[in-house]
C-alpha cells in the first residue's frame, strides 16, 4: 500500500515536477514541514541571513534558467522581510513561486499576534496571492507555476498554514511539468504593414530588450541585423543576445554614454523595438523615427508609439521581416565611430585606479565564458555599457525595480546552477554593506566566485542628484569597514586595491585559489562618467 503523504508533499512535488530544484529561505517554525517536504521531493533548501536575499537568490535562478524560482520565508516579519525581493522578480521578469507561513487554521478565534493581511500585502507585488488549503494543493501549485511563467513572468505568492501542511491527504501524485506555448504571429495584414515601414526605410535602427533576451534565439536577430546592415542597441538585460564584439553592435541604452547613442539614434528613420520591455528604460523615448513594435505583447505600456506591431512570436516575425529585408545606407564605420565614442567617454584616461579599470581588469582575468552579476549605483551604469558579454544569460543586473542586494544572491543562484562556471558578483560598497551576512552563505554553500567592490564610500548616484540641486551631500557619505578583516571573519580571501598593479595581484589570486574572494577596489566616486 502506497504511503499517505502530508499536504506539504504534494506541493513540493509539483513544484519539483516543474522544474525547479533549488530553494532559497529563512525559517521559521510554521515553514519546517513545507521545507522537509522540498528537501524530500529533491529541492535543495539553500539558508540565506535575509529573507530578501532569499527572493532574490530565487529570482536569480528564474533568470539563469528560466524555469520557476522558490523561496520560502515564514509568516509576519518573515513574510514582509520577502517584499522586496519579489517585487524585484516582478520588475525583473523572473517566474518565481513564493512561500510563506500563515496563521494556523487551530489559532484560537481573534488571535492577532503576527496576522497580517497576506494576500492583500502581496497582491501589490506579485502577479496572484494564492492561500493553499488541503483541497488538491497540487492543483493550486501548478495553476501558480502557470501564472508565473505566462508573459510577463513573475512571481506568484502562496501561504500555508503549518498544521495544514503537516496534515495527512492520501498518495501524493506528481503531475506532469506543463510549459506555457509560445504564442504565434497571426497577423499577416500587420506583417505587410511593417514590411512597407521596412522597405521605405534607408536608416532603420534596431533595439533588443529583455523578452528577446529571454524567448528569442540570436540567430534570427544576427540575421535581419545584418540583412539591413541596421546598427543594434540592447537593455542591460538583454546583454548577450546580440555580440558585443559584431561590427553593427552600436552600445547599451541607459547606460553610461547613453546620450551619445541616443544623438546617434536621432538619425535613424525606423526603429525595430524587439521584445523591448520598457520596465528597464528610466530616460524618455525622445527618437521620432517610427516604430515597429515586436514583441509577445501588445505595446499597451505607451512608453513609445507603436507605427505597427507585430505581437506573437519574435523569431517567426524576424525571419519573415527578414525575407524581404535590404540594407540600408548605415556605414559600418559610423557605427564604429559612435561606439568608440561612447567608450572613450566612460573611459578617461587618468593615473590612479578608475572604475572602468575595474571592469576591464576583471573581464580580462574571468574569460568570455564566466557569468556576470550586478547591483545596483553608479557602477552599474559603467559595467552595463563596458562588460563584454558573449552569450544570452550570461549577464544580470538589477534594472526593473533597481533594488540593492541583487548581485550576490543570483551570483550565489547562477553559481549553484553551473558550478564549474566562473562567476563575478559587482556591487557598490553600499549595497554589500545591507546583506554583508551573505558572504558566510557563499562560504556555507562552497560557492567558487568573485565579490568585486567598488568602494566610493558613498551613495554616488544620489550624490550627484543632491549636487544638481544644489542640496547637502552629507546624507549619502558613509565610512567602509577594513575589508581585508571582513574576509578573515568569514574566512574568504580578501584584497584591498588602490592602484592598477594591485589589482592585477588580487585577481591573479582570485584565478589561482578556488573558493570566495572578496576585491575592493577603492575608487573616487566622481571618477564615473554616466
Amino acid at each position: 500500500m502506497e504511503p499517505t503523504a502530508r499536504v506539504a508533499d504534494a506541493v513540493a512535488r509539483r513544484v519539483r515536477a516543474g522544474g525547479t530544484n533549488l530553494a532559497f529561505g529563512h525559517p521559521g517554525g510554521e515553514v519546517v514541514t513545507l521545507i522537509d517536504a522540498f528537501r524530500q521531493a529533491g529541492i535543495r533548501f539553500v539558508l540565506t541571513h535575509h529573507e530578501a536575499s532569499a527572493a532574490f537568490g530565487a529570482g536569480g535562478y528564474a533568470e539563469v534558467t528560466g524555469r520557476p524560482g522558490a523561496c520560502i520565508a515564514t509568516l509576519g516579519p518573515g513574510a514582509t522581510n520577502l517584499v522586496t525581493g519579489i517585487a524585484s522578480a516582478l520588475l525583473e521578469r523572473a517566474p518565481m513561486l513564493a512561500f510563506t507561513g500563515s496563521l494556523p487554521e487551530s489559532a484560537p478565534a481573534g488571535a492577532t499576534h503576527q496576522r497580517l493581511p497576506l494576500q492583500d500585502l502581496f497582491e501589490s507585488v506579485a502577479k496572484a496571492s494564492v492561500h493553499l488549503t488541503d483541497d488538491d494543493p497540487a492543483a493550486a501549485v501548478g495553476r501558480a507555476i502557470s501564472t508565473a511563467t505566462a508573459p510577463r513572468p513573475g512571481p506568484v505568492h502562496l501561504s500555508l498554514a503549518a498544521d495544514v501542511a503537516a496534515r495527512e491527504q492520501g498518495p501524493a501524485a506528481v503531475e506532469p511539468s506543463q510549459t506555457q506555448p509560445r504564442p504565434t504571429h497571426q497577423d499577416p495584414t500587420a506583417v505587410a504593414r511593417a514590411k512597407d515601414l521596412l522597405a521605405r526605410a534607408r536608416r532603420p535602427a534596431i533595439v533588443v530588450g529583455l523578452t528577446a533576451a529571454r524567448v528569442c534565439g540570436e540567430q534570427p536577430i544576427r540575421r535581419l541585423a545584418t540583412t539591413l546592415r541596421a546598427p543594434v542597441v540592447v537593455t542591460p538585460k538583454a546583454k548577450g543576445v546580440v555580440l558585443e564584439t559584431d561590427p553593427l553592435f552600436l552600445g547599451v541604452i541607459d547606460m553610461a554614454g547613453d546620450p551619445l547613442i541616443g544623438e546617434f539614434l536621432n538619425g535613424a528613420d525606423l526603429i525595430l523595438a524587439i521584445g523591448c520591455d520598457v520596465v528597464e528604460l528610466d530616460r524618455r523615448w525622445t527618437w521620432t523615427a517610427p516604430v515597429i513594435h515586436i514583441d509577445e505583447q501588445p505595446n499597451t505600456d505607451g512608453y513609445y508609439d507603436s507605427a505597427e506591431e507585430l505581437v506573437g512570436s519574435i523569431d517567426q516575425a524576424l525571419g519573415t521581416l527578414a525575407e524581404s529585408a535590404r540594407r540600408g545606407s548605415w556605414s559600418l564605420e559610423e557605427i564604429a565611430l559612435c561606439r568608440a565614442e561612447v567608450l572613450d567617454y566612460i573611459k578617461p584616461q587618468l593615473e590612479h585606479l578608475q572604475p572602468w579599470h575595474v571592469v576591464e581588469s576583471v573581464q580580462r582575468h574571468a574569460g568570455p565564458d564566466v557569468v556576470a552579476t550586478c547591483d545596483v549605483g553608479a557602477h552599474k551604469m559603467l559595467v552595463g555599457q563596458c562588460w563584454e558579454t558573449h552569450a544570452p544569460r550570461r549577464f544580470f543586473m538589477a534594472n526593473g525595480l533597481s533594488s540593492m542586494g541583487y548581485s550576490i544572491p543570483t551570483a550565489l543562484a547562477a553559481h549553484l546552477v553551473e558550478p564549474t562556471r566562473r562567476v563575478v558578483a559587482f556591487v557598490g560598497d553600499g549595497g554589500l554593506s545591507m546583506y554583508l551576512g551573505e558572504l558566510e552563505t557563499l562560504v556555507r554553500t562552497k560557492a567558487n566566485l568573485t565579490v568585486v567592490v567598488f568602494a566610493d564610500r558613498s551613495l554616488e548616484l544620489i550624490r550627484r542628484a543632491e549636487q544638481r540641486r544644489g542640496v547637502s551631500t552629507d546624507s549619502v557619505s558613509f565610512e567602509n569597514p577594513d575589508f581585508l578583516a571582513i574576509g578573515r571573519a568569514f574566512g574568504i580571501q580578501a584584497s584591498e586595491a588602490t592602484t592598477v598593479h594591485e589589482l592585477e595581484r588580487a585577481l591573479t589570486a582570485s584565478d589561482r585559489d578556488a573558493g570566495v574572494h572578496l576585491v575592493a577596489a577603492r575608487i573616487d566616486g566622481s571618477d564615473y562618467r554616466l
